[in-house]
């Protein structure tokens, strides 16, 4: 047996298990098991990193994940606006460290410059589709959303130098987690809608692949 064989059905069944509390309103459930998710995801990245070639790349996606593991915690509840704005924040520096993780691999394509361009488009109209429900959150917003966008570039653009393995899975976690973030976002800003919650597959999923990606 092995730590992936262990860890992966852990993770599924603590996401189920979240997404229950989660649209059942039990707040018990969610306290424990939202950042419960993230931090065996946090161990599935980490416990590959010393045995890799590329220590550095592991380490960066490690503390990208424990920043998110701090957005997490800092988004509940969601409410708060203080502690929106600190979640978006620990957030926004977890796609930092998830941009230097993808950027040093893949350096610079003209490939990636059409993958920047669409992703500038979507996220402009989405902008305009979100902007009138934003308010004080307008700056913070179109930081994050440049920043997420970059993350996205970076990752793709991996697989554009043939990264392989790594590649592909660093790039659909990318953009399982864009996915993920442009339905909460649509859903607080925009829609309100409760099922929203499903969000948390793309986000939890994206997370995964991204910390396979250290060395699976």
């Amino acid at each position: 047996m092995t730590p992936l064989t262990v860890l992966l059905p852990a993770i599924v069944l603590a996401v189920a298990v979240l997404l229950v509390g989660e649209f059942r309103k039990i707040d018990r459930i969610i306290w424990i098991f939202k950042p419960l998710s993230t931090a065996l995801i946090v161990l599935l990245a980490a416990l590959p990193v010393f045995s890799s070639s590329e220590r550095l790349y592991g380490l960066w996606i490690c503390a990208g994940l424990v920043l998110c593991l701090g957005g997490d915690v800092a988004l509940m509840p969601p409410d708060k606006p203080v502690k929106f704005r600190t979640g978006l924040v620990l957030f926004l520096l977890g796609h930092m460290a998830y941009i230097v993780a993808f950027w040093a691999p893949s350096g610079f394509a003209t490939a990636d410059i059409l993958s920047g361009a669409v992703l500038l488009i979507l996220s402009f109209l989405f902008y305009r589709h979100l902007s009138g429900g934003l308010g004080s959150l307008r700056l913070p917003v179109i930081a994050y959303m440049a920043v997420i966008g970059l993350m996205v570039n970076r990752a793709l653009s991996m697989v554009a130098a043939g990264g392989g393995r790594r590649a592909f899975l660093a790039a659909a976690g990318a953009l399982a987690f864009f996915v993920s973030d442009l339905m909460l976002a649509g859903s607080r800003f925009r829609w309100h809608w409760r099922g929203e919650r499903v969000s948390l597959v793309f986000y939890f999923g994206g997370q995964v692949l991204i910390a396979l990606s250290t060395g699976y």
